[in-house]
């Protein structure tokens, strides 16, 4: 079965066009966290993922190239495996993980738009840390993936 294939919407131009002229290819990416003091089943939060990204189409855009174009498509039912937990025992070793976590680019070409990964502090507290291509969503759906 082909796949519709789309250009990128005046959003997307942006952040292509940054993308192009930045020295850093981390600009086609936002970062955010989320703290659960309560803490959270890993099991059951990996399900609740799967349902946001099942609920909300821009986490099924796939990208590929097509000469000097990047196009973009659909692909519906693609699920997180097991998501990676890391533990901070200093502040230094949480610093080092942000910093090498918001560097790293997404590789959208090969499906990947979004990326995440648990963490617990030495004291219990659990985060979730996300890393969203731009591309596929914007600050504002930032908090509509928080509430979801």
């Amino acid at each position: 079965m082909e796949k519709s294939l789309y250009g990128f919407n005046s959003s997307q131009d942006v952040i292509n066009l940054q993308t192009k002229y930045s020295l850093f290819g981390r600009v086609a990416n936002i970062v955010f966290s989320t703290e659960v003091k309560s803490g959270f089943d890993k099991e059951t939060m990996t399900e609740a993922i799967n349902l946001v990204i099942e609920r909300n189409d821009c986490l099924s855009l796939r990208f590929v190239r097509k000469g000097k174009e990047i196009l973009q498509y659909f692909e519906h039912g693609r699920k997180m495996g097991q998501i990676p937990e890391t533990v901070f025992k200093s502040n230094s070793q949480k610093s080092r993980f942000l910093k090498g976590f918001r560097r790293g680019g997404l590789r959208i070409f090969k499906g990947e738009v979004i990326k995440v990964v648990f963490a617990r502090e030495t004291s219990g507290v659990q985060s979730i840390y996300f890393k969203i291509s731009h591309y596929v969503a914007d600050t504002y759906a930032i908090g509509l993936i928080i509430s979801d």
